[in-house]
Formats: structure tokens, C-alpha cells, sequence
């Protein structure tokens, strides 16, 4: 009952906030309470490219390396982030993304340092992108089904994704989506160890994430770091 009371409260406040157009505010107060993840507010950041405030906004919630589900979404922002840099001819900001943001991705696929300094040695980095990624903000809107997915699937966000303001009542079946059916999951094996008495192996890179070769660019897909990993991919939501 007592938390049913402050969750009244928070939300209360956020609504006010919100009606007083002090949607800053608002924001802070659901990130701070850690009660209410903000969907729309999120996917507006993520789509728009302020990627900052998007990973800010995340990580009252949860943090890199919660659960899979966590990790996957802030490796897309910060892959997001260096190649928006890149877009931007930013490229010392962009080393310093691929250097102390990226780098804790770097045990989930042995390349991924290689593959960024390949694309910051590029006259156009476009040119070791898959092609339905060099329109940075297309790609943005189609990485967003990925992260909706996994957000969804995240057991730290269950029961408090807002998707809509609510306009009557106060109540939180208008604020909070019900909790959906956990979306199909493509669980990637992790490399095979080692044999006993065999030296220690580097786990071979992903095939759709191959090493950059002086024989011609890589193409590097957004969510292909994570393969041959055991994080979980999920690519499509179940109807």
C-alpha cells in the first residue's frame, strides 16, 4: 500500500511537471525515481540523435551490464554515437567514443576496436557500412525495433515502459503499458573453449563482422558485434 502511495506521488508530480511544461524536470524525476521509463521521450532522443541523452536518460534505469538486454541497447547507442561523430567529421570526439565507450564491448567481439579504426582511417566511412546503414538516420529508426524489443524484454523495465500520457482518470492502466509476451529471442552460443592441454584460443570474429582486411572494407552491421557471443539478439517483435 505504502508503495502503491509513492508511486501515486511520483507520478502526480511527473503529470504536473509535464501540464506545467517543465517536461525537463519531468524527465529528471522519472529517472531519478526509477519508476517510469519514458518510451516516447527515449525513442524521440534516440531517433533525433541526441544519443547523450538517451544513454543519461537509460541509465536510471539500468546500467551496461545489467543483463544482456541492457548491454545490447547502450552498445547500440554508442555505436550510434561514434558513427554519427564520424557523420560529423568529429573525429577526435569519435576516438574518444570508440576508446573509453566502446571498449567495454570489446569482450564480446575481439574486432570491434579494430573495425572502429578502420572506419576513423576511411575518406568515407560510409564506404564500410552495409548499405541500409549509410543513411545514419534511417538506420536510427530501424536500430529503434531492435532497442523497443529488448527494452520490452528487460526484466528491470517490467511494468514501468510509459508509451502514452495519460489524459483521464490518473490512472496507470492509461500510463503504463500491461506487460507484453517476451519477444523472440535468438540466443547466439558462445565460443567453444579451449580443449584441455590446447593453448588458449581468440574467439573467432562474427561472420557478419569480419576483420578489416587491407584487401577491401569491412561491412560492419550494428548488431553483429554481439554475434558469437552469448548475448541475446532480438531482430522482430511477435504479432
Amino acid at each position: 500500500m505504502a508503495a502503491n502511495c509513492h508511486r501515486n506521488t511520483v507520478y502526480s508530480i511527473i503529470r504536473y511537471l509535464d501540464g506545467a511544461n517543465l517536461a525537463g524536470a519531468a524527465r529528471s524525476v522519472e529517472r531519478q525515481s526509477g519508476m517510469f521509463f519514458n518510451f516516447n521521450y527515449f525513442q524521440e532522443c534516440f531517433i533525433s540523435g541526441n544519443l547523450d541523452d538517451a544513454e543519461n536518460y537509460l541509465s536510471g534505469f539500468t546500467k551496461v551490464d545489467d543483463n544482456s538486454f541492457s548491454t545490447l541497447v547502450f552498445f547500440e547507442i554508442r555505436w550510434h554515437k561514434f558513427i554519427l561523430a564520424l557523420d560529423q567529421n568529429e573525429r577526435q570526439r569519435a576516438r574518444k567514443i570508440l576508446r573509453e565507450e566502446l571498449r567495454t564491448f570489446q569482450r564480446f567481439h575481439y574486432y570491434l576496436t579494430a573495425n572502429g579504426t578502420e572506419l576513423l582511417g576511411m575518406d568515407n566511412f560510409r564506404d564500410g557500412l552495409e548499405e541500409e546503414y549509410k543513411d545514419l538516420a534511417k538506420a536510427r529508426v530501424t536500430t529503434m525495433e531492435v532497442v523497443r524489443n529488448n527494452l520490452e524484454a528487460n526484466p528491470l523495465l517490467k511494468g514501468k515502459i510509459v508509451y502514452d500520457t495519460p489524459t483521464v482518470n490518473f490512472g496507470f492502466s492509461d500510463l503504463v503499458h500491461p506487460p507484453t509476451p517476451f519477444p523472440t529471442v535468438v540466443i547466439i552460443p558462445a565460443p567453444t573453449a579451449a580443449r584441455s592441454g590446447e593453448p588458449d584460443q581468440i574467439p573467432a570474429p562474427a561472420p557478419a563482422l569480419p576483420h578489416v582486411s587491407l584487401h577491401g572494407p569491412m561491412k560492419l552491421d550494428f548488431c553483429s558485434c554481439f554475434q558469437g557471443t552469448n548475448v541475446k539478439l532480438i531482430h522482430k517483435r511477435d504479432n
